[in-house]
């Protein structure tokens, strides 16, 4: 897979053999800024979905529930719970997998020197950011947001269960769901670390 780019720039943190990585425009503090701005969005959806639906049909009245939906909706809650973590993580090793293949990648995994691999580990959360670390920030972002998705579908799918059914139950799944999603808000140190798995000689 080719690393080049139209623009290559210097930057002190070499690869062993004095070489530079093509740069990208991204950088780690976008990249976490731009996953949490989506997180709080997703969040927020549901609990506005929530609350239109209950206003607009005037669900949970005093009348005995209407269907048994509610309960699908909870049954719900444990297999999107279960999906949303196991989905994401196939999705990061596949994207480790593809951040391993590159070049420079290899040179810094094979290197004897630490101080390789750690010089990725902590770039400056503002400095552009080398090809391989924006791939692998991108798939960090991806799987992440597959997960939160996920998550989201259970979570407005206890909403129209509530209202259809008339009872306040799946009110619990969504508070789990909302908790679940922010939960999972990305942070630097979460993708820093996501950075050193990725690097770790010892990852086969």
């Amino acid at each position: 897979m080719a690393e080049s780019t139209p623009s290559v720039v210097n930057h002190p943190y070499q690869a062993s053999d004095g070489t530079n990585s093509s740069m990208t425009s991204e950088t780690i503090a976008q990249s976490v800024l731009l996953g949490q701005i989506i997180t709080f969005g997703m969040a927020k959806g549901i609990v506005v979905i929530t609350f239109v639906l209950l206003f607009a049909s005037g669900a949970l009245s005093t009348n005995e529930p209407s269907s048994k939906l509610w309960l699908l909706g909870l049954l719900m809650l444990p297999l999107g719970l279960t999906a949303a973590f196991l989905v994401p993580k196939g999705l990061q090793s596949y994207g480790i997998a593809r951040f391993r293949a590159f070049e420079s990648v290899q040179e810094r995994i094979a290197s004897r020197n630490p101080k390789d691999r750690q010089a990725w580990v902590e770039w400056g959360d503002r400095e552009r950011l080398p090809l391989p670390l924006a791939t692998l920030c991108r798939a960090e972002r991806q799987s992440r947001l597959v997960g939160q998705a996920i998550l989201d579908g259970v979570g407005v799918c206890n909403a129209v269960f509530m209202v259809i059914s008339n009872n306040p139950w799946p009110l619990v799944a969504i508070g789990i769901i909302v908790f679940g999603i922010l939960a999972i808000t990305p942070t630097q140190g979460r993708l820093r670390g996501y950075f050193e798995t990725a690097l770790d000689p010892r990852l086969s």
